[in-house]
């Protein structure tokens, strides 16, 4: 995607300019604009663009005057000297007055940019623009695919997705053979495994978030599938249930999530104390997934539970059974029922269990800008998320979800 930020006061100006520029329709051109100066500093400390379209005459930052000199020299500056503003790869100005030209086009042609003469008789100006983003989009263009066929990260069938060491060690013990992956400049380690399976080769990535909670695992999600572009994302590991819906062992499978902590805080009627104010936005997963996951899994959940009992001395004799429904994902450990009871439950009556990632998730994958994968989380119930809570199951729940993602991924991939 070229994507091109046009700061201007002068909407017809804006209108010829992206006129021109719609050549360039069958690329991914993405064209914004803004017609006051304050807004666009503000823009421009959250979003990077490939090309700053900028009119020299705006009015200046707290400037009443409708036109000003200063103005477009004034974002000029402030993009050098503000360290959080976010520099675009280059900057075309626009000025119609001959007075300070000379001056003002030395600043651009030491900082390599482009000074345009404007002049509403005449279309130079905005052939001069369109030859411009044409060599850039080229440019750029270019530069992707050598990166792309030398440089480019390996693309993957599946990434998983694990918040804490004993899920990670799960994984990396399910039987396949794990090669660690690291890549210049980013502190995550990774690592890739690939085997065949009815004549299909499918990759694998796993990675493990830096901490726990929603903010790592928004983070290493986007930047997951922005560099390997996975079909699915899979959140493996282990979760709080609900008593008295899920038992100890079992499995959950994420059909929606939300964040329960989303919403207003406000006082409370009688004005003692404030109250959360809940605005739930549940995301769900693709509903082939969630259909097969509906499915009778009974003798593969036996097998897991009996190579567990085999290999080990801490003995389970419940069947393991799959639970398909909510799971409601929150920003803290949760250790007493009244959070599920008196706070989660009045959110979705059929919540089946809480952790602190699978929203992050299910929200990273529907909104990252590169191809967006399927998603799913597979969570091992290890406690009730009551003062109950211990360590006891956290292996054999990690163990289960792993085994049952590694023996599902393959159909998981042919119905996605």
């Amino acid at each position: 995607m070229f994507s091109v930020y046009i700061v201007d006061d002068d909407i017809t100006k804006i209108e010829n300019i992206i006129e021109g520029l719609n050549v360039y329709s069958s690329l991914d051109l993405n064209i914004e604009y803004e017609l006051e100066l304050k807004n666009a500093c503000r823009t421009l400390e959250s979003r990077r663009f490939d090309l700053l379209i900028l009119d020299i005459q705006l009015p200046s930052l707290g400037s009443k005057e409708r036109t000003s000199k200063e103005g477009g020299v004034q974002l000029l500056r402030l993009l050098s000297e503000v360290d959080s503003m976010k520099k675009p790869t280059t900057i075309i100005g626009l000025t119609a007055y001959d007075e300070n030209y000379d001056e003002i086009q030395k600043q651009f042609e030491d900082k390599l940019w482009h000074l345009i003469k404007y002049d509403s008789k005449s279309e130079s100006w905005k052939n001069q623009i369109i030859e411009k983003v044409d060599y850039l989009i080229k440019a750029k263009t270019e530069l992707c695919s050598e990166v792309m066929d030398k440089g480019a990260e390996p693309q993957v069938h599946c990434a998983v997705i694990t918040a804490v060491p004993t899920e990670t060690e799960s994984v990396l013990k399910c039987g396949l053979e794990w090669n660690k992956y690291l890549i210049d400049g980013d502190p995550t380690i990774y690592y890739l495994s690939e085997y065949e399976k009815d004549n299909q080769k499918i990759k694998i990535l796993l990675a493990q978030q830096n901490q726990m909670g929603m903010p790592a695992a928004s983070v290493l999600t986007t930047k997951v599938i922005n560099t390997f572009s996975p079909k699915i994302i899979c959140m493996i590991g282990i979760t709080g249930g609900r008593k008295g819906e899920v038992e100890l062992g079992d499995l959950i499978i994420a059909s929606e999530s939300w964040d329960y902590g989303s919403g207003k805080i406000m006082p409370k009627e009688d004005g003692k104390g404030m109250i959360l104010s809940p605005e739930p936005h549940q995301i769900g997963i693709f509903p082939a997934i969630k259909e097969y996951m509906m499915g009778n899994f009974d003798d593969l959940l036996y097998e897991i539970r009996k190579s567990w009992n085999a290999s080990n001395g801490n003995k389970m004799n419940k069947d393991i059974v799959i639970h398909v429904g909510a799971l409601a994902t929150g920003a803290s450990v949760v250790q007493d029922e009244r959070v599920v009871t008196d706070f989660i439950l009045p959110q979705n009556r059929k919540v089946l269990g809480v952790d602190m990632e699978t929203y992050a998730v299910y929200y990273a994958s529907c909104n990252t800008y590169n191809s967006r994968p399927a998603f799913l989380s597979i969570k091992g119930v290890c406690d009730y998320a009551d003062k109950g809570k211990n360590d006891a199951y956290q292996h054999y729940a990690a163990y289960a979800s792993t085994q049952f993602f590694i023996n599902v991924i393959h159909e998981l991939l042919n119905r996605i």
